[in-house]
């Protein structure tokens, strides 16, 4: 008998420490990455840390590069290369990033549910964003100051109906880790008022 409680004593000491170490686990914050044709040697992931200049320098083999650690709260993150950069959403889970050197900025990144609910915001604004975009690249090439005025008029109103959304958005969403990003790049924008 005393043989079977110490059976089952060892049997649950050795469940819990499992438990503990599997939610541990499930705590950490990681990266893999690949990305078809990167020649760098190194990438540099900054946004991992409380402290804003940190970045960390990650080495890259092949196109591939991992990083694994903690972050204390879900946030923006930028992987930046030699000459490209690109931003997205973690938090202390799996991430995984695909995409091309050539077009870095649009990488599928897929693990990150704070990434899920930017992509779905980005969605939700993408009639803005395909409205506005022509508009740019034809301001770009205007010659007439008539002509660049009426362009500049045009995106400043995508641009006020973009904001309206953020803000509504924000309402609706104030403990989302998507709405702190969003107010701190308007501030960077605009009155943060």
């Amino acid at each position: 008998m005393q043989k079977m409680k110490t059976t089952i004593g060892y049997a649950l000491i050795l469940s819990c420490a499992y438990a503990c170490q599997s939610t541990e686990a499930s705590k950490k914050a990681s990266i893999e990455a690949h990305i078809n044709g990167l020649i760098d040697s190194v990438v540099y992931i900054s946004g991992l840390h409380d402290e804003p200049a940190k970045s960390d320098t990650v080495p890259v083999k092949d196109g591939k590069f991992s990083w694994s650690g903690t972050v204390t709260d879900p946030r923006k993150v930028f992987i930046g290369t030699s000459g490209q950069y690109m931003e997205f959403f973690m938090e202390n889970a799996p991430v995984k990033i695909e995409g091309t050197v050539d077009s870095f900025y649009y990488s599928k990144v897929t693990g990150s549910a704070s990434q899920d609910e930017y992509m779905g915001f980005e969605e939700s604004v993408k009639d803005i964003t395909d409205g506005q975009w022509p508009l740019f690249q034809q301001l770009h090439v205007a010659k007439d100051d008539k002509v660049k005025a009426a362009l500049e008029a045009r995106i400043d109103s995508f641009r006020m109906a973009k904001r309206a959304r953020i803000k509504t958005y924000v309402l609706q969403h104030p403990a989302s880790p998507v709405s702190v990003a969003l107010l701190a790049d308007m501030a960077v924008m605009g009155e943060f008022a």
